[in-house]
């Protein structure tokens, strides 16, 4: 029996590849059996599994400000903001244009009290100020004034928001320190809080929740508070009341910026009533705000807002019933009286790319067509036109006097409202879309792979061609807005019922059932995440990025519960060829490429025929090393003529797990989620298209960090997309001649066994594609546009790639620092050579912390080239006590696969120890997982938790314990889950 393990995180297929024969060749086991366990029938409880915890996390939590960032749909996303976290931000500002904003998104699971303490550099010349942008209210809610260095300010948030930075005077260095703690029972009103669009933010008020806030008034005064809604709500408002005085609470939809707010509601008390309430309902996503209204007498109140969920459907249209009574001393207060303004000016509040107003386009959920029409209806939309079995486009109307970009914002929240309705799948604006050289989607500033890869300089070139289709044989696909159009067809190819678990053996859908192979029973999903690298929708403003933005992704199933057998897997590749297999059929076109995240020891001759096959046939096939961390060789990536490729991490190493050897070609980035080496605050993994699968519920579409070889070859696969976009006809070896020549020599001088031939670059490989191409002016990037030194780091290295053909020559290399002195320094090769041979450069960086006191300091380098001028913000932390120990429990458990029980669970601490030992275990076979609970629920591995399985996150084995058999010596990784929050 040959087996084959997979080679990407959260993947952890362990891969059953029946062959004839008998055999196999030192792969790692789906299950290792430990010797034959037929006829025993009574199982027996004296079998043991031992081992230690090894704990990969970045060293702090502290993050330098990924661009672009400066707009809401771009804003550099930091994770959820959970009690207890605190987050240290280092950034620039400037008060021209070239950089407005610099825009940090959270989002808070439950409500917390968020302590935003704003520090830079020379006060006397510079006015940095932080606000409060809120996604449902598409505004800012709150700002903070930071006239002087330090301020702070505080505010209570829920859900989704972004702290943004901007430059009210100069430019300079900053430091943004975050904090999440407890929400207390009772905030205390903020002044000034008798305008619109003032007063105390809470954040979102869902169904079951609450928010309170006590404060003083006296007669004529009014106080708010004000919150967002999500979904439908039905609102409880009580108000206690000082004895003697009347108060009144008023409730207004301040959603939009209208030239007056609406008002819903007015709650009047009964003579003697000390505490008025009233109910009503409020439709999703609204920007609401409640008046405490001292009509009468004056003292101490409590305010607070109980969210239900509403007893029937609120009327649609109003948003609420009409006002049953308005005060005069209210009605005066308003009248006449501009909306404030919480922020600075709402250019954040623009989207990246325009959209049209009025517009939206939705789709709704499988088997929901009715109920979402008549949710539609209910909203005020009318369907323009429909693209049968997907999306529709809508129209609404918009209120009048709004000016452009108030009808902007106005239809960004309209859209947001429609996709809280329960039969939507989703809901997006109608973008207006413009050739760009970068891609404008929702978090590409956080897909450092493609910097490292050059892709920008090759999207230049060509973004990718619709004639090209690239084959996934994986794990199939589920439903993704960033991945259905792109996808063309497929097909399932798993024959055995209990891996396919759709129960219909091969057949045309190819939806990736799930594999339950993730801590809690969860699946990995991993062909979905593989596919979105190589292919996700681009420049459409959300989601992520891929690495070619027009190929076809024909989705082929062979990896189900438990893995894929060889025979799977070798008729999935000859029907990406267009070559007679199993299923009787093919499809109309072959694929170009095919790209296979899976692998493991034992030769195959059944697969490699039908690699060689598919070569032939003018296919090129991309596939994982392997994640041993070790040398060896995994299949199919050691076949001959198929492209095997490695893993780097975020500084061009070779990531730690990523298989090495005589067979390995090129490497591409796999990522290691137990690092932040670029300092963006989110573990570097690679980013893609996933699945959030919830404990109850379907699984939803998001985005996901993961790590692996798994992740490095779809990035190899996209950018031969590109190039044969460029050049149709180009035959597999000349391709890989192509990628030798061009790739980026990153061990010893040539090819060796640790990089194979090096680091893949995308612009070169795609201008060297195609001969005919003229001579690209030299442009200067740079592999890192920042870099921060932590305590103990003291030196770093920074790739300079050439975006062009003409040689790139490095004229000078300036050194400035804000602060401190000369403690930086950044050396290189000055290219004086009239004929240079090379334009690949290197910058050594260093710093030195002696004489210095603890802190933080700032500095810059820029690198004037031939290919234009270049900067380098950097960040050195100087402190030197050393940080305290990690105190936190690593819940260690086994999970028997058979049943789905945990048959043990031991707390190790990397204070205490890290060893794990399992005792008088009943035989059986077993899944080995470990994870933090950070937040008490008592589920481990949700988002930002860390979280590994068996040997390595990347390929889990099962153990098998047999009787008497001693399990010991099973060390594993346990590393930031990589999920994103929100």
């Amino acid at each position: 029996m040959n087996r084959v393990t997979t080679c990407g995180v959260f993947a952890f297929l362990a891969l059953f590849l029946w062959g004839c024969g008998g055999g196999g060749g030192g792969g790692d086991a789906p299950a290792d059996t430990g010797g034959d366990t037929g006829g025993n029938p009574e199982p027996q409880a004296n079998g043991r599994v031992a081992g230690t915890i090894t704990v990969r996390v970045p060293e702090q939590e502290n993050v330098v400000e990924a661009e672009p960032n400066d707009s809401f749909d771009q804003s550099h996303f930091l994770g959820d903001l959970r009690r207890g976290r605190t987050l240290t931000i280092f950034g620039h500002a400037t008060s021209d244009a070239t950089d407005p904003f610099d825009g940090f998104r959270f989002f808070a699971p439950e409500r917390v009290l968020v302590t935003a303490r704003l520090e830079f550099n020379d006060d006397d010349q510079n006015d940095f100020d932080v606000a409060v942008y809120d996604f449902v209210a598409s505004d800012f809610v709150a700002r903070f004034l930071a006239t002087t260095s330090p301020d702070e300010g505080q505010f209570a948030a829920k859900g989704q928001f972004a702290l943004v930075v901007s430059g009210a005077a100069g430019e300079g260095d900053y430091i943004l320190t975050v904090t999440a703690e407890a929400m207390p029972t009772l905030l205390a009103e903020e002044e000034p809080n008798d305008e619109f669009r003032t007063g105390t933010y809470f954040g979102e008020l869902p169904a079951g929740d609450r928010v309170s806030m006590n404060g003083s008034a006296v007669s004529g005064d009014l106080d708010s508070l004000h919150f967002t809604t999500r979904g439908e709500t039905q609102l409880d408002i009580r108000l206690t009341q000082p004895n003697g005085a009347q108060f009144e609470a008023l409730v207004y939809d301040i959603s939009h910026d209208l030239e007056e707010p609406q008002l819903l509601n007015t709650f009047t008390p009964t003579p003697g009533e000390t505490v008025l309430r009233g109910e009503m309902a409020v439709l999703g996503g609204r920007w609401i705000q409640v008046i405490a209204s001292a009509v009468g007498g004056s003292g101490d109140y409590i305010l607070t807002v109980f969210g239900e969920e509403p007893p029937e459907p609120a009327e649609q249209g109003g948003g609420g019933s009409e006002p049953t009574f308005v005060p005069s001393s209210a009605e005066d207060f308003w009248q006449g009286k501009a909306i404030a303004r919480a922020g600075p000016p709402a250019r954040f509040g623009d989207p990246a790319a325009p959209l049209v107003a009025g517009q939206a386009l939705v789709c709704a959920k499988a088997g929901s067509e009715d109920a979402m029409a008549a949710s539609l209806a209910a909203n005020g939309c009318r369907e323009l036109a429909r693209i049968p079995g997907h999306a529709c486009c809508v129209e609404f109307d918009i209120p009048a006097n709004l000016t452009p970009e108030e009808q902007q914002r106005f239809t960004a929240c309209k859209t947001l409202e429609l996709s809280r309705c329960q039969a939507t799948a989703y809901a997006e604006p109608n973008y207006l879309r413009q050739p760009l050289l970068e891609p404008n989607d929702e978090f590409y500033n956080l897909q450092w792979h493609y910097g490292a890869l050059n892709l920008p300089a090759a999207w230049e070139i060509t973004t990718g061609s619709a004639d090209v289709i690239v084959a996934v044989i994986d794990t199939g696909s589920r439903t993704h807005p960033d991945l259905d159009s792109r996808i063309i067809g497929g097909y399932d190819f798993i024959s055995i019922n209990s891996i396919a678990r759709d129960g219909d053996g091969r057949d045309p859908d190819y939806t990736d059932e799930g594999d339950r192979s993730q801590p809690n029973g969860r699946s990995s999903w991993h062909g979905t995440h593989v596919a979105g690298t190589i292919g996700a929708v681009s420049d459409n403003d959300e989601g992520v990025a891929g690495v070619t933005w027009e190929t076809g992704l024909m989705i082929l199933r062979a990896l189900g519960e438990g893995g894929g057998t060889t025979f799977d897997i070798s008729n999935a590749i000859r029907y990406a060829a267009g070559l007679d297999n199993a299923s009787g059929t093919t499809p109309q076109l072959r694929a170009h490429v095919i790209n296979m995240s899976l692998g493991g020891g034992g030769f195959s001759n059944t697969m490699n025929d039908a690699c060689q096959a598919a070569i032939d046939e003018g296919v090129v096939i991309c596939a994982s090393s392997g994640n041993s961390g070790s040398q060896g060789s995994s299949y199919p990536a050691s076949y001959d003529r198929v492209l095997s490729i490695g893993s780097t991490d975020a500084n061009n190493n070779r990531s730690w797990y990523s298989t090495w050897g005589p067979n390995l070609d090129f490497m591409a980035p796999g990522g290691d989620l137990g690092a932040d080496r670029n300092a963006d605050g989110n573990p570097d993994g690679v980013l893609s298209t996933h699945q959030r699968e919830p404990t109850v519920g379907v699984p939803m579409p998001t985005e996901n960090y993961l790590q692996g070889t798994s992740m490095s070859s779809p990035h190899a696969a996209g950018i031969v997309a590109l190039m044969f976009a460029v050049a149709p006809e180009i035959t597999p070896a000349q391709l890989e001649t192509v990628l030798q020549d061009t790739a980026v020599d990153l061990g010893a001088e040539g090819r060796d066994n640790t990089f194979g031939h090096g680091l893949i670059d995308a612009h070169a490989a795609v201008f060297k594609a195609n001969p005919d191409f003229g001579l690209l002016p030299a442009r200067a990037t740079l592999s890192n546009g920042s870099l921060l030194f932590e305590r103990l780091d003291t030196l770093d290295t920074v790739r300079i790639q050439n975006a062009g053909e003409v040689f790139l020559t490095v004229e000078e290399i300036e050194v400035h620092t804000s602060n401190g002195g000369a403690w930086l320094s950044a050396v290189g090769v000055l290219n004086d050579d009239p004929e240079p041979t090379s334009d690949i450069k290197e910058l050594t960086i260093s710093v030195n912390r002696a004489g210095l006191d603890d802190g933080t300091y700032f500095g810059r380098i820029t690198l004037h080239t031939n290919g234009g001028d270049v900067i380098m913000h950097i960040v050195m932390i100087a402190q030197a006590a050393p940080p305290t120990p990690a105190n936190f429990n690593i819940f260690v458990r086994l999970v028997n696969i058979e049943t789905g029980e945990i048959a043990g669970t031991s707390v190790v601490n990397p204070a205490t120890g890290l060893e794990f030992d399992f005792d008088e275990l009943p035989e059986g076979t077993y899944r080995l997982e470990a994870g933090t609970d950070d937040d008490g629920d008592g589920i481990i591995c949700e988002a930002g938790e860390l979280c590994g399985v068996y040997p390595i996150a990347s390929s889990p084995v099962l153990i098998h314990v047999g009787a008497d058999q001693e399990r010991v010596g099973l060390d594993f990784t346990v590393t930031p889950s990589g999920a994103l929050g929100g």
